[in-house]
């Protein structure tokens, strides 16, 4: 499960349910629109697979923005607070617990040396013919969990 849960959980950080407002600032080196994720307004969902079980959650954002160019996203940042990690789909206090535990231990994310994780995206490409609610781009960004640093390419749907 930690070879799946650790990129499903940034990856999904940068188009979580992510409520952005209007930054003052404009990103230079781009052109771009900066516009700030609102962390009170956004929660990142997540789902952890492994062979013969997952679970889905949720974790907060602490913060980050998105780059929009002619209304296309174009890059962006997003942190988020590892010690906000819930399971949503365990109802029992104790198992809920247990998992919590487990995930925000030096096996999975370590919490206390790594109480925060990013994701940078670095590109986005539109998939050419994409239904109009299918993924439409292919977002390519560098993912860091524990200080560890991947590049990873995943289907999104994206929209401004």
């Amino acid at each position: 499960m930690k070879k799946i849960l650790l990129p499903a959980l940034l990856a999904l950080a940068a188009l979580g349910t992510a409520s952005v407002a209007r930054a003052q600032t404009t990103a230079a080196t781009t052109g771009a629109s900066a516009y700030k994720l609102q962390p009170q307004l956004s929660t990142l969902g997540w789902e952890g697979k492994a062979v013969t079980h997952g679970h889905i959650g949720t974790i907060q954002f602490t913060g980050g923005d998105l780059l929009v160019k002619n209304n296309m996203v174009v890059g962006g940042t997003t942190t988020v607070d590892m010690k906000t990690i819930k399971a949503t789909d365990i109802t029992d206090v104790e198992q809920h617990t247990k998992f919590v535990g487990h995930m925000s231990s030096q096996d999975f994310f370590g919490v206390e040396k790594n109480p925060t994780s990013t994701f940078k995206i670095v590109s986005v490409t539109p998939i050419k013919g994409a239904a109009a609610a299918a993924d439409n781009a292919t977002i390519a960004g560098d993912m860091t969990i524990k200080g560890v640093t991947n590049r990873i390419t995943f289907p999104a749907k994206v929209g401004v």
